[in-house]
């Protein structure tokens, strides 16, 4: 009988485990698509004039590959100016920081901004997506393929 009640308890737990209304549940969310092409200038072609270049620096891999030099170019992506109001958790980014571009990842409000973070980053940025330095939204990312120190080509 001892048993019967540890195996009714275990199945109870698991069915609440499984039942978890879908808002309480951990949910990466998706990022823009991304697509493979051979050179920088068939990724400037596609991503047409709203566009961005994104340096190697490492911080967005897997998604964005890294380079020997994080200074190289190894993608161009495609924005949109998306009103600051619309901007939800998981949206990727192009932010102003020490007068340079940031493409990462929101994470989280804070006050009357965004706390962001690369999605390699071990660290969150802060709260430095705001009114003043949001730029525009991600929608599609080219990764150049062909990319003289792209150190992370083959990462399909």
């Amino acid at each position: 009988m001892k048993i019967f009640l540890i195996i009714i308890a275990i199945l109870v737990v698991a069915f609440f485990a499984v039942s978890t209304p879908v808002a309480f549940r951990f949910t990466t969310p998706s990022l823009p698509p991304r697509y493979f092409v051979k050179t920088e200038q068939e990724a400037r072609r596609l991503a047409g004039q709203n566009a961005v270049i994104v340096l190697g620096t490492g911080s967005m891999q897997p998604y964005i590959p890294a380079s020997a030099d994080p200074g190289d170019v190894v993608a161009i992506a495609t924005v949109e100016r998306a009103p600051y109001e619309y901007l939800k958790k998981g949206d990727l980014v192009v932010y102003s920081w020490n007068n340079i571009f940031i493409v990462h990842q929101i994470m989280a409000p804070q006050g009357k901004s965004w706390i962001s973070s690369g999605l390699h980053n071990s660290h969150y940025d802060g709260p430095r997506v705001n009114r003043e330095t949001y730029h525009s939204r991600v929608v599609r990312v080219y990764i150049i393929a062909e990319s003289s120190s792209n150190v992370a080509v083959n990462s399909r």
